[in-house]
């Protein structure tokens, strides 16, 4: 269905009120968003980029595995053996009289760190390293000899041996020894594992043994030399001591001779035993007196019981006990029968009796009680004084015996020391026989089957992860310095504003130059119209559709400006194609070519340039309804018209700035359902800016591979600083199969195709 083309007055129109373009209040923040939001690098923002350059990474992969191939092949086979040894503790007691092993145990202690330590920086030394040089004559093999320059250098990497002969130097071979050694220890043991790379397998473990029963051989010796000082040091003072020994005895004796002086076996003289003998047996009597004494005191006073506690007393007591049982059985009987009862005066007379007898053995215990206390008075006295006379006896010798006893201790001093040397001497002379080790092997290095290095297959893999990781950071750098548009979704997440539409190659969707009907070539300006049933068509009716509900649900954009940030991103095709679009829908549109500085929009549609919008600008009449239609012509598709550029002038900017553009506008508005105006590029010319202040908004057309975001971003910037409404953008000429990144859209080409 077409619409008949009748211009009516602005005032009289019927056709429905246009959208209002109210500029939003866009804040500093949201003008110029920032680039740190903007940009949010995530991980998922790389994977078009991988997908682009995944040759590039499969190349730089190809070439890391390559050079570590390389590198592997170039290599001379190295092998690796390793002997392990234990090192036990020192035990620090070992010439005390009661340790007799070399090794720490449980009672000494000892720091096991600093002994590995010790033994580790022992295994370094150039003494032990010579030794074992001179023990495998490593001297005079090639790989062991000094290189000449960096040519020597690379035959020895290579293994490539010299021309000339080996020449002996000892302290190259030290210096290939340290730099082919390397000594391990665990952080918590007593294990140091020694390991040593060659070219021959069985060279590395030679050595690797070599090293360690040097080590060994090298303990034994130290401590050989330790203990057979000890002994060559002791035997002479050994001798020394035995001849002091022997004569402080010889002066004791002679001493002892001179004075009279009698030592007993307990190294007494007689007087001394003698006083000590005589002071013991005084102290006994005293105490017997003492004891007798008491017991006399308490029976002279009456103490009941106390002749009965005397040595004698047992009559008394058992006459008591049966005075006891007696007086008991008469109480029995006085409670049953009368007292002249024979019974009752039989037990009365027998009481009588004993107590009688009791009397008479008080007084007999009393008398000898008094006899033993006078004869034990009697013996302390005659004890002192057998005392006092013996103290004074050995009291008038203390001069004598005080010199005997200095002699005497000056013995006792010199056995001890000549015992604690000859002990240490002989636990030496045992220590010196046995040759104690605190490194013992533990295993012994064997021939290794295979090469320590190089080590191919992980020479690969770091070849393959090197490579791999020089590849993404190949396409992390570039995507980071590419700042281009290339597929749909960039434009959202560079400048946050919605996206139309993505309009593909138009290679992929037609052909790039057609043949139109009236036999005139040209472009792809009308692909909508000319192969309706294509990629390209399609994409430009789904663009149109974003944009009819970018208004909402109440109505669509009227009157909408098309533009791009430069020339050349296709702002004119696709303004062309979106009014094709919305002439298919049955709408009157109109398309305005406002590049008054590089018109388009006649040839596109093989119309005439004698007239249009520069003259409507230009002429100062009124712009009424049968001036406005005669600048207007009709195109070959219903419904849609065209208004040119018109011919050229010099004033763009002045025509574009009048009040003219505006009512023009307003009075096109009321005449047709949709009017697209073609701007030029609104970074090199203000005109788009100009024209798009009374408008419902903008299209902004961007360039896929071409436009880069900054320069996108700077557009948007600008317009939205002019309080112009962005309706959205729409990426042209995209490759959906440049990649895999295409949005599931690869196989659309089959599909029209299979129609």
């Amino acid at each position: 269905m077409s619409h008949p083309y009748q211009l009516l007055p602005g005032a009289e129109g019927s056709r429905p009120p246009a959208l209002q373009a109210i500029p939003a209040t866009i804040s500093r923040g949201d003008a110029f968003p920032s680039q740190g939001v903007i940009e949010g690098n995530r991980l998922g923002d790389y994977v078009p980029a991988f997908k682009r350059r995944k040759l590039a990474v499969i190349l730089i992969t190809l070439l890391g595995v390559l050079g570590a191939l390389a590198l592997s092949l170039a290599q001379a086979p190295a092998y690796r053996a390793t002997a392990s040894v234990e090192v036990e503790g020192v035990n620090q007691n070992f010439l005390n009289l009661k340790d007799v092993y070399a090794t720490e145990n449980p009672t000494t202690g000892g720091s096991i760190e600093a002994t590995v330590d010790t033994e580790l920086a022992a295994l370094s030394e150039e003494s032990l390293l010579q030794r074992v040089a001179t023990e495998l004559k490593l001297d005079y093999r090639p790989e062991f000899q000094p290189t000449a320059g960096w040519l020597g250098w690379a035959k020895g990497r290579l293994g490539v041996a010299p021309v000339s002969g080996p020449k002996p130097d000892a302290a190259s071979a030290v210096t290939v020894l340290k730099e082919h050694m390397l000594l391990e220890t665990p952080k918590q043991g007593r294990i140091i594992r020694i390991q040593y790379e060659a070219r021959e397998p069985e060279l590395a473990a030679a050595v690797a043994n070599t090293l360690a029963k040097t080590l060994i051989q090298q303990n034994l010796e130290s401590r050989w030399n330790a203990t057979k000082q000890i002994g060559e040091w002791l035997n002479p003072q050994l001798s020394e001591l035995q001849r002091n020994l022997a004569e402080s005895e010889e002066r004791l004796q002679q001493y002892a001779q001179s004075q009279g002086l009698l030592i007993t076996r307990n190294n007494e003289s007689a007087g001394e035993q003698g006083l000590r003998l005589e002071q013991e047996e005084l102290a006994r009597a005293r105490a017997d007196r003492i004891a007798r004494q008491s017991l006399y005191q308490a029976a002279a006073a009456g103490s009941p019981g106390a002749e009965a506690t005397n040595a004698d007393g047992g009559v008394l007591r058992e006459n008591q006990l049966k005075l006891t049982d007696l007086r008991r059985q008469l109480a029995e009987l006085s409670s049953v029968l009368k007292p002249e009862n024979y019974k009752v005066a039989r037990v009365q007379a027998q009481i009588a009796e004993l107590e009688s007898a009791q009397k008479e053995e008080i007084g007999r215990s009393r008398q000898r009680m008094e006899q033993q206390y006078q004869a034990a008075q009697t013996r302390e006295e005659l004890l002192a004084k057998t005392y006092s006379r013996q103290a004074a006896l050995v009291s008038a010798q203390s001069i004598k015996a005080a010199r005997y006893e200095n002699l005497k201790r000056e013995v006792e001093v010199n056995r001890q020391l000549y015992e604690a040397m000859n002990q240490k001497a002989k636990e030496a002379g045992i220590a010196s026989a046995i040759r104690p080790s605190n490194i013992r092997m533990i295993t012994t290095a064997m021939p290794p089957s295979r090469p320590f290095k190089p080590n191919v297959p992980l020479n690969l893999g770091l070849g393959l992860f090197v490579g791999l990781t020089c590849g993404i950071a190949y396409v992390v750098a570039s995507s980071q310095m590419d700042r281009k548009l290339r597929v749909p979704g960039d434009v959202e997440l560079h400048l946050n504003l919605p996206e139309l539409g993505a309009i593909p190659g138009a290679a992929r969707g037609i052909s790039r130059k057609l043949i139109g009907s009236n036999g005139h070539r040209r472009g792809f300006e009308l692909a909508a119209w000319d192969e309706k049933l294509s990629l390209f068509s399609e994409s430009f009716r789904a663009t149109l559709t974003s944009l009819l509900f970018a208004g909402g649900a109440s109505a669509s954009p009227g009157v909408f400006v098309v533009t791009s940030p430069l020339a050349g991103e296709g702002k004119t095709t696709v303004a062309s194609n979106l009014g094709v679009a919305l002439a298919e829908i049955d709408r009157c549109v109109l398309l305005v070519d406002a590049d008054l500085r590089g018109p388009a929009l006649h040839r596109v549609f093989s119309l005439d340039n004698d007239r249009g919008l520069s003259t409507l600008l230009g002429d100062g009449h009124a712009l009424d309804a049968t001036a406005v239609k005669e600048q207007i012509q009709q195109t070959h598709i219903p419904n849609l018209f065209v208004l040119a550029a018109g011919p050229p002038v010099d004033r763009v900017s002045s025509l574009l700035h009048t009040e003219r553009m505006a009512q023009l506008l307003g009075r096109l508005r009321d005449t047709f359902d949709h009017v697209i105006v073609d701007a030029p590029p609104s970074l090199l010319f203000a005109d788009a800016r100009i024209i798009a202040r009374p408008t419902d908004g903008v299209v902004l057309v961007l360039r896929a591979n071409r436009t880069s975001w900054p320069i996108a971003q700077a557009a948007v910037q600008r317009l939205q600083m002019d309080g112009v409404p962005i309706l959205g953008t729409v990426l042209n000429d995209w490759r959906p199969d440049a990649g895999n990144d295409a949005y599931g859209y690869r196989n659309l080409h089959k599909y029209y195709s299979a129609r």
